[in-house]
């Protein structure tokens, strides 16, 4: 009659059987179809049934029948009885194309997110969560930087900048160290090279800025504190006026007469929409 319902997994099998002759040394033998252990054959010698397993009479794996003791000789004395075709192991994979949904599980290599809808949505919560390649992960970043005062002139000064991302917060740190060659042109209006651009509406509208804190200081004798603004968009910060005074910037004599071993420090944290 017809059947209903879905196909079954596997076709219905008709047990067959194989003969061998021993001889008394050999004691694997070659299958004329696979098997997943020794209970799939029922294994005769000299019409004494054998038992199967591991120390025990035989063991069957795949196309090899192997005895524990090597069957006498004779002529077709070891009889096999194949009990079913052997059933493959179904590997699960989950189709490229269907979105995957779990609410537990563990990943046990590395977990890639390429371009997409989700890709910037995978939330990480563990107290144990740490990124092991601080210099080249997207979500953790250090590094350096040079930045560029106007108008001034290393000669043998010096000038540093590092920072911290996270996300899309950047933390930076960077200045300059005066040397016994260096010196100031004007008014420092200007300081460039910063590593990422700030982000584009800041206030949510008009052009606004990041206020950026920095200190001028004497060589340990005094040091004056002051705000730059780091502009929406940009990656520099202008107009650093000293607090004391109103636009009040740092020049050759101002807050102090700078000489060797004075520094100017910016610290600040900012926002970045840049990749």
């Amino acid at each position: 009659m017809a059947y209903l319902g879905p196909p079954p997994s596997q076709k219905l099998a008709t047990p067959t059987s194989q003969y061998f002759s021993g001889n008394g040394s050999t004691t694997a033998f070659t299958l004329n179809r696979p098997v997943n252990v020794a209970e799939d054959l029922n294994v005769f010698v000299n019409n004494v049934a054998q038992e199967p397993g591991s120390g025990k009479s035989y063991t069957a794996t795949g196309t090899t029948l192997t005895f524990d003791a090597a069957p006498a000789s004779g002529t077709n004395n070891v009889y096999v009885v194949y009990r079913g075709l052997a059933e493959p192991t179904t590997r699960l994979e989950h189709p490229s194309g269907q979105p995957l949904a779990a609410t537990t599980g563990t990943f046990s290599g590395a977990l890639t997110a390429t371009a997409g809808a989700s890709s910037n949505a995978i939330s990480l919560q563990s107290a144990n969560f740490k990124m092991t390649d601080l210099t080249t992960n997207a979500f953790y970043r250090t590094g350096t930087f040079t930045p560029t005062f106007t108008p001034f002139t290393v000669g043998n000064g010096s000038v540093f900048g590092n920072y911290i991302r996270i996300g899309d917060l950047v933390h930076v740190n960077f200045g300059f160290a005066f040397g016994s060659t260096s010196s100031i042109g004007g008014d420092i209006y200007s300081i460039t090279g910063l590593p990422f651009a700030a982000a584009e509406n800041i206030s949510g509208g008009t052009v606004s800025y990041v206020p950026i804190p920095f200190i001028c200081w004497d060589n340990g004798a005094q040091w004056r504190q002051g705000i730059g603004q780091l502009a929406e968009g940009g990656t520099g910060i202008s107009y650093p006026s000293i607090t004391a005074v109103a636009n009040s910037y740092p020049n050759a004599t101002n807050p102090f007469t700078w000489a060797t071993g004075d520094s100017m420090t910016f610290t600040g944290t900012y926002t970045t929409d840049a990749a």
